[in-house]
């Protein structure tokens, strides 16, 4: 029986039984916030991905992506694949879905080969509870694919390294390249795991140099499609740069969203006052041995060396952050956002497990778990108050009600009303009703003074954001404001709580 006081190298050894169905379990666990997630309504940049992919052949959708797209083709091929299923629009997430649930045992895996099964555990309940993690297992781009990659590659180099086998070179080279073209970031990653292997284990030098043969060849068969890319890519990094600079306060807020939080709210939203504090109490326990060990390895004489894997999986774990700010810090470019330190992630999350299993059993248990707890009421509440905005469901909601000739009206673009598909309500719509749809942004007061003329029923979708009462751009004539009156309306919240009122002609002896 371990005592209160074993050491983390005790633990490091330990051996738990049953330890694979306990990561089972916590996967299970873990895929639940998931696929409630994964029903939300397609938004924004996943229109994007919709337009180009539904109801087009693969040959098309791959000359779309070159033409158009700043990233690389593999998360659309997926996509492409999803949709020849049928059926929900939402069936394009699958690949990032499955990916973003894949990481939770590989997170699990790659701590235990490093640290020991209980770090394992530890990594694996970081992951399936990280509010990030839930949020881009259900974003139908290619960020979790990204991750998921790189984690496969981690574990097929340490394989490598452990053996020197042939299938463990082919699995790293497949995976490397893999995640070379499902988004540019994961390069960072890559190469910080390719030269600390070649340079910390000399003995692999060779398997690792020849394993480098798969990102190799699929960049040079990527590259007209990486030269078309980069001028999109230029525009990008200038519009990120107008709103998010490189600057101390941004690296900050977007490290913080990284690995507490989620990519497009306050970590005083999420995880929320009482998750953060439960975060940071737990980090700082392990944070006070933590000094304790530090200090007491500075005073001695024999000092070990790290772990030539904790060494790996930091600077695995830095990659994404240095290349977001080097890039960042060219004139008018920015990579500061969030997703693009995705590819980082795991591994940051291995490393903070492995800090929370050091102190004596006790303190490493109450650690663990109210970092653990902090991230859960985090992914609850992006679950439950954050959602992407209802598009979907008010659309449904409107169907039920329209009749011939009624008007629906889209307040401006929130949901992708300017791309190429045109809103994520139209992708709930009937025939019909999408003759009968307007999006704000494109008509101005037009469908207002149509549906004045006519005096037929409006309906009107529209966002309300968080901790105000008004609609976004819901400004409609006086003389129609006058002439119709509210009859039903329905709200779903939401990161934009969304809001769909149906409207009835008023008669002038009503007025």
């Amino acid at each position: 029986m371990e005592s209160n006081h074993s050491s983390a190298g005790d633990r490091r050894a330990k051996t738990i039984r049953g330890w694979w169905g306990l990561l089972a379990a916590i996967t299970i666990v873990g895929e639940i916030p998931r696929l409630i997630a994964a029903r939300e309504s397609l938004a924004w940049d996943e229109l994007y991905l919709y337009a180009w992919v539904h109801g087009h052949g693969f040959g098309d959708m791959l000359s779309t992506v070159a033409a158009v797209e700043k990233t690389p083709p593999l998360g659309f091929m997926l996509a492409w694949l999803a949709d020849q299923l049928g059926g929900s629009p939402q069936l394009i997430r699958a690949p990032a879905v499955i990916a973003g649930l894949a990481i939770v045992p590989m997170v699990g895996v790659l701590a235990k080969r490093c640290f020991g099964e209980v770090a394992g555990l530890a990594a694996a309940a970081l992951a399936a509870a990280s509010p990030m993690l839930v949020f881009y297992s259900v974003e139908a781009r290619s960020y979790s694919l990204t991750a998921a990659l790189c984690l496969a590659s981690t574990l097929m180099l340490l394989r490598l390294i452990d053996n020197g086998s042939r299938a463990a070179a082919v699995g790293y080279a497949i995976a490397a390249a893999a995640a070379l073209v499902s988004h540019y970031t994961a390069f960072g990653v890559l190469a910080a795991q390719a030269v600390f292997a070649f340079l910390a284990w000399p003995e692999r030098r060779r398997q690792v140099a020849v394993a480098q043969a798969g990102p190799i060849l699929v960049t040079a068969a990527w590259l007209p499609g990486l030269i078309d890319q980069t001028r999109i890519s230029a525009d990008e990094l200038a519009r990120i740069a107008a709103v998010a600079p490189l600057s101390f306060d941004t690296t900050a807020t977007i490290i913080g969203r990284n690995l507490l939080g989620h990519p497009l709210v306050d970590l005083d939203r999420v995880p929320g006052a009482v998750g953060t504090w439960l975060i940071v109490a737990g980090a700082a326990i392990a944070a006070g041995f933590a000094g304790s060990r530090l200090v007491a390895w500075l005073r001695s004489h024999d000092r070990p060396r790290p772990h030539r894997e904790t060494v790996m999986l930091t600077a695995i774990a830095l990659a994404a952050p240095s290349v977001a700010i080097i890039v960042s810090s060219q004139p008018h470019q920015s990579m500061m956002f969030p997703r693009n330190l995705m590819a980082s992630l795991p591994a940051a999350l291995v490393l903070v497990a492995a800090l929370l299993i050091r102190p004596p059993r006790a303190a490493a248990i109450t650690a663990t778990g109210l970092v653990v707890g902090g991230f859960a009421i985090g992914t609850v509440i992006e679950v439950t108050q954050t959602q992407r905005p209802a598009a979907a469901k008010a659309a449904a909601a409107i169907a039920g009600r329209w009749q011939p000739g009624d008007r629906i009206v889209e307040l401006c673009c929130l949901t992708g009303g300017n791309g190429p598909l045109g809103t994520a309500v139209s992708t709930a719509l009937g025939q019909r009703e999408v003759r009968a749809l307007s999006v704000l942004s494109k008509t101005g007061d037009t469908p207002y003074e149509e549906s004045l003329a006519d005096r037929r029923r409006l309906f009107v979708i529209g966002y309300v954001p968080s901790g105000q009462t008004n609609q976004l751009f819901f400004d409609p004539p006086p003389a129609w404001a006058g002439a119709f009156r509210p009859v039903w309306q329905k709200r779903w919240p939401g990161l934009l709580e969304t809001v769909a009122t149906e409207y009835a002609y008023r008669p002038a002896a009503e007025r």
